[in-house]
């Protein structure tokens, strides 16, 4: 019922429905609770941990997934072969961790203890991955091992980790919605914090209807995530993704923008049935046994909760950020 809700609510956000906008009495007064924490901070009223070595946040400022996890992991590995030793700090979302615990995520953690999107992480890049509720925190975990650049994987809205660069990641497709505050629209921050980033990437090919909007932005870098090989979730084989085309497949996704993957699966030649979930969603093996024997695909996010599960024509779908700049 809640992730019906929600999903509901994100929809309006994003279609701009009138009926949002009754709300927005209470995102003024959110605008005034955002602004006097972000003053606070700035003023350093409350307390900001400085790093030694320079911070890279790569958020955003909407509700809902972007594609910050594999901008993230194009950083760490780009940066790495130039000669540094990143480290990459995350909340682990999901994950049972007390404030004021720091975890380090090797490839014997599970997404229940440290997160889903630090475990995909895992996979993906060969640096420490410090998770905590109190992100500074894990910027001094990854200081006290050597590191000399940390990027935080979200995080834009956590002042008490200072940073040096930060990089605002928005979906092409839906931008910043109705460009309201929350709860009328999805909004964090006002949009006129964009103007405060260092850079701007926008994931996707822009909606006609709001590309006039990027014309606000300064120079905005366009990314793409490129779909490479799918692997079966029990690790025995690889094959590319055209050996599907034309295949009616299950695709099953517990993202922030479900639709982003089933609609890059179409564009590949597959006929998708969708099942959306929310975000972070803890999967049991049932939610993902559907009749018939079609192949299920999902995304590497899915599967690092799905692998424990005996799930024969399972597939997770690897991708890779491409830039239109050289962001390292």
């Amino acid at each position: 019922m809640a992730g019906a809700l929600a999903k509901f609510i994100s929809e309006a956000w994003y279609r701009r429905a009138w009926f949002m906008y009754v709300l927005f009495p209470l995102s003024l007064l959110y605008w005034l609770v955002v602004s006097c924490r972000r003053a606070l901070f700035s003023s350093r009223i409350l307390g900001v941990y400085q790093a030694s070595v320079p911070v890279i946040v790569v958020g955003n400022i909407t509700v809902g997934g972007t594609g910050k996890s594999p901008l993230v992991a194009y950083l760490a590995n780009a940066f790495a072969d130039l000669g540094y030793r990143p480290g990459v700090v995350s909340r682990g979302y999901g994950a049972d961790i007390s404030s004021g615990i720091c975890r380090m995520v090797d490839n014997s953690s599970s997404s229940d203890l440290v997160g889903d999107e630090p475990m995909m992480l895992r996979q993906l890049i060969d640096g420490p991955i410090a998770v905590s509720p109190q992100r500074a925190l894990a910027v001094r975990q990854l200081e006290s091992m050597g590191c000399n650049l940390i990027i935080a994987d979200d995080g834009m809205q956590h002042y008490a980790m200072g940073r040096d660069i930060e990089i605002a990641v928005f979906d092409g497709a839906r931008l910043w919605g109705n460009g309201c505050l929350l709860p009328a629209g999805p909004l964090r921050e006002p949009l006129s914090r964009i103007r405060l980033f260092d850079f701007i990437v926008v994931n996707g090919a822009a909606d006609t209807q709001l590309s006039n909007h990027l014309s606000k932005l300064d120079g905005p870098i366009s990314m793409t995530l490129q779909p490479g090989l799918l692997n079966a979730l029990d690790g025995s084989e690889s094959l590319p993704l055209n050996a599907l085309e034309r295949r009616t497949v299950h695709a099953v996704a517990g993202i922030g923008n479900p639709e982003r993957f089933f609609s890059g699966l179409e564009r590949a030649g597959l006929s998708v049935i969708r099942h959306p979930f929310p975000d972070h969603y803890h999967y049991r093996a049932e939610d993902i046994r559907f009749e018939g024997d079609l192949p299920v695909i999902m995304t590497r996010k899915d599967a690092v909760k799905c692998q424990s599960f005996d799930l024969p024509g399972c597939w997770y779908l690897d991708v890779s950020a491409e830039l239109s700049v050289d962001l390292a």
